[in-house]
């Protein structure tokens, strides 16, 4: 089970930053589609690992795409203030995230 937590946090870890790329990262605050877009390509991502382990299923999938939408929306409205936002906010989003890869891992 631990060998499928680290999975699914590398591939989160690789879909949440260098995947969405500079554009996606700047403007899905701005523009609930882009936002959509992330999330859709984090949770395939996700998903692709939790089939590869053995652990898909789609209320994972509605799961995983929902929580991201309402994590990164509440993060990208949160009154603008980028050192908030860089920080603690931040560290707020990751730790959710990671939740719900824990949730869908077990």
């Amino acid at each position: 089970m631990m060998t499928n937590i680290l999975v699914l946090l590398l591939v989160h870890y690789i879909a949440d930053f260098p995947l969405q790329g500079t554009f996606l990262g700047t403007q899905k605050g701005n523009y609930d589609y882009l936002l959509f877009c992330h999330c859709f390509i984090w949770t395939g991502c996700i998903c692709i690992a939790l089939s590869w382990i053995g652990l898909f299923a789609i209320w994972k999938m509605v799961f995983l795409f929902v929580g991201h939408f309402a994590i990164d929306r509440w993060k990208a409205r949160h009154p603008k203030n980028k050192e908030l936002g860089m920080t603690k906010l931040l560290w707020i989003d990751q730790a959710l995230h990671g939740i719900q890869c824990l949730i869908v891992a077990i």
